[in-house]
């Protein structure tokens, strides 16, 4: 086994882990997760859960890396890591739209460069949160994307502060550097 498979099978089998941990109340699920885990090459030590890993975001990103450590994996693996993982990826995407749906009420403002009159987007988001706007979306079709990633960072870190959520149009690369709350995307996306 090459090392850079090896390195992703340990990748695998740490997220594993984390997966096991999110679904304790699921008995059948993480029971069918610890089974995977240990037939990848032996078990993985076990260590105690902090708060930040029992986190729903967390684990659904977890959750999306594991689908991409699990292509690296020969066939067999694969056709037993597969159907598990896409259960738990389920599971918990529909806790964080359980968890996110109802924050999505109330004044929900768009900032778009293209619409602020040459006012930056974090002004115009800070004044709307004043305001008492729940939601923040950035649509950003002009700038290239590091611009973008720094009005993003800036905009999750008012959000925070405000106890709104963040929204990035479009681009889930920039969405999952900033750690954007959600992720909008089109029909046709």
């Amino acid at each position: 086994m090459t090392t850079y498979i090896q390195a992703q099978t340990q990748t695998l089998g740490m997220g594993i882990q984390q997966l096991e941990r999110y679904f304790h109340a699921d008995n059948a699920l993480r029971s069918e997760l610890r089974k995977l885990r240990e037939s990848f090459h032996g078990a993985w030590s076990d260590s105690s859960p902090d708060a930040s890993e029992r986190d729903s975001e967390r684990s659904l990103k977890i959750a999306v890396a594991l689908r991409a450590a699990a292509e690296t994996l020969d066939a067999n693996e694969v056709g037993r890591a597969r159907p598990i993982l896409a259960r738990a990826e389920r599971a918990i995407a529909a806790d964080v739209r359980a968890r996110t749906a109802p924050k999505l009420r109330g004044i929900y403002v768009i900032v778009d460069p293209e619409a602020t009159r040459g006012r930056p987007v974090t002004e115009v988001a800070k004044q709307s949160l004043e305001g008492g706007a729940r939601v923040v979306q950035l649509r950003d079709k002009l700038n290239d994307k590091g611009d973008i990633l720094e009005s993003a960072l800036e905009l999750r870190a008012l959000c925070d502060e405000y106890g709104a959520l963040f929204v990035m149009n479009d681009h889930a690369d920039l969405a999952r550097a900033a750690e954007a709350h959600v992720l909008h995307v089109g029909q046709s996306d």
